[in-house]
C-alpha cells in the first residue's frame, strides 16, 4: 500500500487514509485507486500552518473479513492534539472491479465534499479552526478530473 495513507508523522492539511476489510480480486482497483489518490492530494503543496485544522478522508472499503456499516459519507472524529477532522466513506459496492483509474477519478471528484463535511463536523463541535489548505488541495484535485 501506498505509503502516503494514513502517514501522520508529520501534519498535513489533507489526509487519504482507509480501512480495507480484506485484499480481493474484486477491491484490487479500488486499492490501486486508493493509492493513486494518496499520491495526487501528497503532491500539491502546502505550508505547516498552527492555525488550521487537517482533514483526514477516511475511505472504508468492503473485503472478505470486514464490510462498512454505514453507506457514503459520514462524519467521523475530532483529534484535538492532532488538529485532524476524521470524514469516512464507504467506497461503494459499484466500484468493485473497476479501474484503479476510474477509482480515482470517483473518489478525486468527492474530496470537496468530504472538507465540506468537515467543515461542519467542526462547526458543531465548537471548533473555528479553518481547513482553508485541505479546501484548496481538495478544489485542485477536483480540478484534475472536472470533464
Amino acid at each position: 500500500m501506498d505509503p502516503n495513507i494514513g502517514n501522520t508523522d508529520q501534519w498535513r492539511p489533507l489526509y487519504i487514509s482507509a480501512v480495507i476489510g480484506g485484499s480481493t480480486v474484486e477491491n484490487r482497483g479500488i486499492r490501486a485507486g486508493l493509492g493513486q489518490l494518496a499520491r495526487v492530494v501528497g503532491g500539491v503543496p502546502w505550508t505547516p500552518a498552527d492555525d488550521e485544522a487537517a482533514v483526514d478522508l477516511e475511505l472504508h472499503v468492503a473485503g472478505n473479513l470486514l464490510k462498512p456499516d454505514h453507506v457514503g459519507m459520514r462524519t467521523g472524529r475530532w483529534a484535538r492534539s492532532s488538529r485532524v477532522f476524521v470524514v469516512q466513506y464507504a467506497v461503494p459496492a459499484e466500484l468493485e472491479g473497476r479501474s484503479g483509474e476510474e477509482v480515482l477519478d470517483h473518489l478525486g471528484r468527492l474530496l470537496p465534499e468530504a472538507v465540506a463535511a468537515a467543515e461542519e463536523g467542526l462547526v458543531k463541535k465548537r471548533n473555528r479552526l479553518p481547513v482553508r489548505q485541505a479546501r484548496a488541495i481538495a478544489g485542485t484535485v477536483f480540478a484534475m478530473f472536472e470533464g
